[in-house]
């Protein structure tokens, strides 16, 4: 099957032109597919960053909470805060307790 042969020629210029234009269409791709990456990879950061934040969190306990948990008297948790063996931070008139500071009593660090 015979086809039908075309030859073009262009002028430097008119070259100068396609080249310029192809270019531009090139940068203009890649800098679309670099906003996509730059705003696919700041969500990933900030889901990973929430994360973290949540797992950084600790679980905090009341003085109630604490006697429930060790099966002690809640007045001997408050004797036990008055004497230092367990640390607390007292916001108000209560006690909270956070997971480390529990861990520690637990274990008998303190």
């Amino acid at each position: 099957m015979d086809g039908i042969k075309f030859q073009l020629e262009f002028t430097d210029e008119l070259a100068e032109k396609i080249v310029a234009k192809v270019m531009q269409k090139a940068q203009d791709k890649l800098r679309q597919s670099e906003q996509k990456l730059t705003k696919s990879l700041t969500k990933s950061l900030a889901v990973e960053a929430l994360a973290k934040k949540k797992s950084m969190q600790e679980l905090t306990y009341s003085v109630s909470e604490v006697a429930v948990k060790t099966q002690k008297n809640k007045n001997t948790i408050i004797r036990h805060i008055k004497q230092g063996y367990l640390i607390t931070s007292q916001p108000g008139k209560s006690h909270i307790i956070n997971q480390t500071n529990l861990n520690n009593y637990l274990n008998g660090d303190f």
